[in-house]
Parts: structure tokens; C-alpha cells; sequence
């Protein structure tokens, strides 16, 4: 009889690790493929630096009057541009005094010429410089020679005279009164319409749930294990009645309490 129990507990210890391992298969189904990076190489990129040369600059100050071929003055808020005789920009001066730019005064404010000491190629090889003066985009007569240090006084004279404002022209609106002309009333009779409302009826909306991944998990698991359980009662079954055949063909209890052998 302690055979028998023994063996039904191996059979239970059986079953139960069976159904553990079915778990652990079904979890570990899923490999994680992993990749080895190849290494990517460093490269240090090496920046080489070059310094330009320092160049001298090289001044020379302007003042004077500012007029027009028929001696009328310039206005203020002209734009004064000074270029050397290849075109570059050496200076510039907003008129701010009717018909002047600049001051005679030592320590007056003055138009400041300015240039590199060897500003180009062409500038390096010719030894003079010209200034040409610019008002508002037109040139002035004369251009004088640019030296070095010194505050000289320079009309500037224009070759054209002094253009005409065009007047503004503020344009007159008039407004012509409209006749009011008087419509007749309709005295006729306006029959009410009566709405009925239509009753909303709610749609039934129906959701299909789809189950998940842990969902279909728990029920393979369920599945396997049932499985697991039936199986394990048909083999009981089957050992339990081999034991009683085997039993009964080897003898019985007697009346005396002693086992009769056939």
C-alpha cells in the first residue's frame, strides 16, 4: 500500500514540473536576435589657421559747402559717399546744416576719407589717391587728391541746379447725397409654420474586444494545463486498475483476517 501512495506522488511531481516547463517554453518562445557594432573610426579633422596681415589705415578729413550748379544749397539729410577713382567706398557724411557738411573748428565734427595702405593691387602701385564726392547718387564736378593726416576745407558744387518738388496732390472726395425713395408696406397677412421635431433615436454601437498578447498567453497556458490534468487522471486510472487486477489474481482476505494466495 505505501508502494501504491509513493507512486502517485512521483506521478503528481511529474505532472507539475511538466506543466512548469510548458510555461517556460511558451514564455521563452521569443529570441532577442543580439549585434555587434562594427566601430566607427575617429577622424580628427586638423583646421590650419591663417592670420591676414595688419593693415594700416590711413585718414584725411573734409569740410566745405554743399551746392547745386545754380548756387542753391544743398538740403539736409543728404547723403554724402566718398569713392577713390576706382570705385570703392572711402567715406561717408550725412548734411545736417543747410548747404554745409562738416566743420571749420579744430575740434569740430568733420567728414572723415579712409583707406588701407595698400587697399588693392591697383592702390599699392599708383601713389595717389583721388577722391570723387557723390550727393544723393550724383557725382560733383571736381575730385581732389587724397593726403595723408590733413583737415581740408572742399566746396562740393554739383552739375545740375536744384531739382523742383512736385507738389502733393491730396485728392478731394465729394459726396452726393442718395435719394431716399419710400417703398410701400406689405400689410399681408404672414402664416405662422409650425416644426415638429423629430425624436433623436441613440445607435447602438457594438465593440469587438480583441484579446491581447497576454490575454492569448493565458489562454494557451489554460489550454496546456488542462490537458496536462486530463491525461494525468487517465493514467491514474489505468495504474489504479492494474493494482486491483494484479491484487485480486495474487489472493483475497480471508474471514480469519489472514490474505488467501490462489
Amino acid at each position: 500500500m505505501l508502494k501504491k501512495y509513493i507512486f502517485l506522488f512521483l506521478i503528481f511531481l511529474i505532472m507539475s514540473i511538466s506543466i512548469v516547463s510548458a510555461q517556460i517554453i511558451v514564455v521563452n518562445d521569443t529570441t532577442i536576435p543580439t549585434f555587434n557594432p562594427t566601430p566607427i573610426p575617429t577622424k580628427i579633422a586638423t583646421t590650419i589657421t591663417t592670420i591676414p596681415p595688419v593693415m594700416e589705415k590711413l585718414s584725411q578729413t573734409f569740410y566745405g559747402e554743399v551746392r547745386y550748379a545754380d548756387g542753391n544749397p544743398v538740403s539736409p539729410g543728404s547723403i554724402i559717399v566718398a569713392k577713390d577713382q576706382y570705385g570703392k567706398n572711402i567715406g561717408n557724411y550725412i548734411v545736417r546744416e543747410l548747404g554745409e557738411y562738416g566743420s571749420s573748428k579744430p575740434y569740430g565734427e568733420k567728414m572723415i576719407v579712409s583707406v588701407l595702405k595698400n587697399q588693392s593691387d591697383r592702390t599699392s602701385r599708383s601713389s595717389v589717391i583721388f577722391v570723387n564726392f557723390f550727393v544723393d547718387g550724383i557725382r560733383s564736378r571736381d575730385s581732389v587728391e587724397f593726403k595723408v593726416g590733413e583737415d581740408d576745407e572742399f566746396n562740393i558744387l554739383l552739375p545740375i541746379v536744384k531739382p523742383t518738388p512736385i507738389p502733393t496732390i491730396i485728392p478731394t472726395t465729394i459726396i452726393t447725397p442718395v435719394p431716399t425713395i419710400a417703398r410701400p408696406v406689405n400689410t399681408s397677412t404672414i402664416t405662422p409654420i409650425q416644426v415638429t421635431a423629430l425624436p433623436i433615436i441613440p445607435q447602438s454601437t457594438t465593440s469587438t474586444i480583441i484579446p491581447g498578447i497576454e490575454d492569448m498567453q493565458l489562454i494557451i497556458y489554460g489550454f496546456i494545463g488542462m490537458i496536462i490534468i486530463i491525461v494525468g487522471i487517465i493514467i491514474i486510472v489505468i495504474i489504479q486498475s492494474y493494482l486491483m487486477n494484479k491484487s485480486s489474481r495474487e489472493g483475497s482476505l480471508g474471514p480469519d483476517g489472514k490474505w488467501d494466495r490462489k
